[in-house]
């Protein structure tokens, strides 16, 4: 049964007789932007009636912008706001002018990372999936015993002749009460070449819970920075600091160590606000094995991201000479599974770092 309000537990009848319509407590609604560089933009919001609250961009991939949690924001906003893809610049670092940022951006699928030129072809940055609107969306609403669920369901399709076919299945569902967004991708190869994937999540949060004081819980085995500014940081990776004058990125790898169910749980937590607020992010290492911390804690900039991937964020040429770039076969599919838990009050945060601590400890 579903706590409200922090008030009282309701089964399904209990909540019949007090409300005419659900949409009075939660509920998922759609709406469309209508000026600026936004117009146009179908977007769903979902409220689960539990104090969380989040936005999906269907034109934008289905991805989750922005996020509130008891009116506190999680989720990163770019300077550049909500952009239609109209505006979208496919060439070199143009991806970032209409980078509307949000807990959820969607990476891939013929590149994902930094822009390049794999086999005598140019590639943008993050590449074009977080660009394409979702076709044949539908929303659902529906009682399952005492659980009230709310499913957002849409197809996006990235498609070039020969050369590339990818074709994504979203599901974005949460439940009545429970602070938690669940995201299941389903990838399929619906045309008849062997074709290279890259698939990423960028992940972003913003303040309050990026602040100075707040801090990463990582099942990490080993942090690899980038580059030299990477390195210059690579001791406080688990740490955030004031924003800083003309501060320049920081990217460092994890390599992770999977719970014995096979996923990553990565936790962002602020100690700061009320009892401590924080989130979890939990994802499947088998379809994710590379992990990326993304620091930007520039002014008016300042932000951090979680990067899972089937691939590291350096351009798919750098993938191609390792030898760990995938390809999908013709007709091939596979699923990826990402869970967002908001985590209120110190204990629950407690409990997510013991949890982390004794996988660490039970896998060397």
């Amino acid at each position: 049964m579903p706590k409200l309000f922090d008030y009282k537990d309701f089964d399904a009848n209990q909540l019949k007789r007090r409300v005419g319509q659900m949409a009075q407590i939660a509920g998922i609604s759609s709406f469309q932007f209508t000026e600026g560089r936004a117009k146009g933009v179908q977007a769903l919001k979902f409220n689960t009636g539990s104090g969380l609250e989040f936005t999906v961009l269907v034109d934008r991939c289905m991805d989750i912008y922005a996020v509130s949690y008891k009116g506190i924001p999680i989720a990163w906003q770019s300077l550049a706001g909500i952009v239609s893809p109209t505006y979208y610049e496919p060439e070199g670092s143009g991806w970032i002018r209409s980078w509307s940022g949000g807990l959820m951006t969607t990476c891939g699928f013929e590149q994902a990372g930094t822009a390049c030129v794999d086999q005598g072809i140019s590639y943008g940055l993050h590449g074009r999936s977080g660009n394409l609107p979702a076709e044949n969306v539908s929303i659902e609403e529906r009682w399952d015993g005492d659980q009230y669920i709310m499913t957002a369901r849409g197809k996006i399709l990235q498609s070039y002749f020969v050369s590339e076919n990818y074709l994504l299945t979203r599901e974005i569902s949460a439940e009545l009460g429970k602070s938690i967004i669940r995201v299941h991708d389903h990838v399929e190869n619906p045309g008849y070449s062997k074709t290279p994937f890259e698939f990423l999540y960028h992940i972003n949060f913003g303040f309050p819970i990026v602040d100075e004081g707040a801090r990463l819980i990582f099942p990490s085995r080993k942090t690899t920075p980038r580059d030299e500014v990477a390195a210059a940081g690579l001791a406080e990776w688990d740490k955030l600091s004031d924003p800083e004058v003309d501060y320049l990125e920081q990217v460092l790898e994890h390599e992770m160590i999977p719970d014995p169910d096979g996923f990553i749980n990565t936790v962002i937590v602020n100690e700061g606000i009320g009892d401590g607020l924080g989130v979890l992010v939990r994802y499947d290492y088998a379809a994710f094995p590379y992990f990326s911390e993304w620091k930007q804690m520039g002014e008016g900039i300042y932000s951090l991201g979680f990067e899972p991937g089937n691939c590291h964020p350096h351009g798919r040429d750098k993938e191609r000479e390792r030898g760990t770039l995938q390809f999908l076969k013709p007709g091939e599919t596979k699923d990826f599974y990402i869970e967002y838990h908001i985590l209120d009050g110190a204990p629950s945060i407690e409990k997510t770092e013991r949890l982390i601590t004794d996988i660490r400890n039970s896998n060397g």
